[in-house]
């Protein structure tokens, strides 16, 4: 698989061919290529429409939408993607760690959104939509893996526990302690 950052195109075709890269049923070779792809169409399709204009055109709602089907695939088919080290400024950071705030800071921002008429159901879905991700996500991280290796005790939901343990101590120092946003 190619690196989705250096994709050639820009803009509305360098995300649709990420869309496109991300519903396929390929399986990643290198899993920290798929947490890269997952985290740019994240930031492009969900966090950066948070701050248009026309929020939430029709557009955005479908690259929402395509976004989150990807999470939940990819995830479900290689749950270590979770496990994988973000490429943001924060390298280092698992993506469930950088995912779950941003999951869950998109639903309280569609939800408080102002909405035109034809997309206030819309809006509201996906508000639903974001927080479901975000639960599915969690979910995955209470699976036991095979393929698990080191000393972690936990399994199953204390697991989950100890990741929003982690999720939360990540908050604490990320944006309460700072002026960063989300």
């Amino acid at each position: 698989m190619t690196d989705p950052l250096s994709l050639p195109q820009s803009g509305e075709e360098a995300l649709k061919q990420l869309i496109d890269r991300g519903l396929s049923q390929e399986s990643p070779d290198d899993p920290t290529s798929y947490c890269k792809l997952l985290q740019v169409l994240f930031e492009h399709c969900i966090l950066k429409p948070l701050v248009s204009t026309n929020f939430p055109s029709a557009t955005i709602v479908e690259q929402v939408r395509l976004t989150l089907t990807i999470l939940q695939r990819q995830t479900t088919a290689r749950p270590e993607l979770l496990s994988c080290s973000t490429t943001s400024v924060e390298s280092g950071v698992p993506l469930y760690k950088w995912i779950i705030p941003r999951l869950i800071y998109a639903a309280y921002r569609y939800e408080n959104a102002t909405y035109e008429d034809d997309l206030a159901m819309d809006g509201m879905d996906l508000c639903d939509e974001l927080l479901a991700a975000a639960s599915e996500v969690i979910s995955v991280l209470c699976q036991d893996l095979d393929n698990e290796t080191g000393t972690s005790y936990a399994r199953g939901s204390m697991k989950a526990t100890l990741a929003l343990r982690k999720v939360k101590e990540y908050c604490e120092g990320k944006f309460i302690h700072s002026d960063e946003s989300i």
